[in-house]
């Protein structure tokens, strides 16, 4: 189901605009506003920073670990969209960086909801990375709620698995 209607940004609906009332939302605007929602729709809170928004998120099925840090940003590639980001709180200095990246093969290999990647502000100046989850979506005005909140969902869930709840009993970062 396709959901256009208004949304302010608590992520309650608006009454409907008249048409010539007022200019359609920019994507950025369209953006900000379902990012808004998702995390009003968890009671989440949440900062602006760098240009999106950014939390601390602990899965409700794991207590006593450290909040995986979650940014979430909207894009301006063509189409725009909404890129969801999270990052644990390990840190891999360059000796374990092969091992950091064979546990972001093989979540990718057999993962397709969120893909893991190494980041580092400067690969060359020796620094330490992290592994980041991805997800990205495509935002058309067509885009509903309902697949930004999934797409959100989504990307806590696989957080939660890549970090703390593998079918194994061991993290997917252990093996690094």
């Amino acid at each position: 189901m396709t959901d256009n209607r208004p949304i302010s940004l608590d992520g309650t609906e608006t009454e409907s605009m008249s048409e010539g009332s007022a200019r359609a939302a920019t994507p950025r605007q369209l953006a900000d506003q379902r990012i808004a929602a998702w995390f009003s729709r968890h009671g989440q809170p949440y900062v602006a920073a760098g240009g999106g928004f950014a939390a601390s998120v602990r899965p409700s099925s794991v207590e006593d670990v450290d909040p995986v840090q979650l940014r979430v940003l909207p894009t301006a590639t063509r189409p725009p969209g909404i890129l969801f980001a999270a990052s644990g709180t390990k840190r891999y200095g360059t000796d374990q960086w092969p091992a950091a990246l064979t546990a972001c093969n093989i979540w990718n290999s057999r993962e397709p909801m969120a893909r893991a990647r190494l980041a580092v502000q400067d690969w060359q100046a020796d620094e330490d990375a992290a592994i980041v989850l991805e997800a990205w979506i495509p935002l058309l005005p067509s885009t509903s709620q309902d697949v930004v909140d999934a797409t959100g969902d989504g990307l806590v869930a696989s957080a939660a698995r890549f970090w703390f709840a593998p079918a194994d009993g061991k993290s997917t970062t252990d093996a690094t």
